[in-house]
């Protein structure tokens, strides 16, 4: 523990192994640092600058924050695009019609489901307890919108539609 510092490049794509490397990977790119608590403040400010100097943003974060950070812009994301994908799979019909249809929208929140899937397996058993807990607000958030879809609330839907179109817009890409 104290020789190690944690690091997560928030970077990457659905695409994996060496031919799918890119130079420029980290450059601008977030790089969580997650310290020990036997980190000297020497070791941190080393790995700070090494990450500066890969072009990367290095922010440090305890680990705690980290998982559940990741488990919601990460991790929950690549399980709702795996289980869209394989419900989708399970409902199409034998002239694939869904497959055959499936445009922009369908595959641009599906694309991460073409990751690794043994990368992800892995990822789920390591962070279990925070994807749980994402998972639990998420299923009640979709429970609050089939509610507001059933009952036919449109103000309820405006709004929802709207905070996640400000959200969303206010992440620079």
């Amino acid at each position: 523990e104290a020789n190690f510092i944690g690091g997560h490049p928030m970077c990457g794509s659905e695409k994996t192994g060496f031919f799918n490397a890119t130079e420029y990977l980290l450059e601008n790119a977030y790089y969580i640092i997650t310290p020990t608590a036997k980190t000297t403040p020497a070791q941190l400010e080393e790995f700070h600058a090494l990450v500066k100097s890969l072009g990367s943003v290095p922010m440090i974060l305890d680990y705690e924050k980290h998982d559940f950070a990741t488990a919601a812009i990460s991790h929950l994301p690549h399980i709702i695009a795996s289980s869209l994908v394989n419900l989708v799979s399970d409902l199409d019909d034998e002239q694939e019609t869904m497959r055959t249809i499936a445009a922009g929208g369908f595959k641009d929140i599906t694309r991460i489901a073409s990751s690794s899937p043994v990368m992800w397996q892995n990822i789920c058993l390591s962070n279990q307890e925070q994807i749980l807990k994402l998972l639990d607000n998420y299923i009640h958030t979709l429970e609050v919108m089939r509610t507001n879809i059933a009952d036919a609330d449109s103000p309820a839907l405006l709004d929802a539609f709207t905070a996640a179109k400000d959200y969303r817009d206010s992440i620079t890409i």
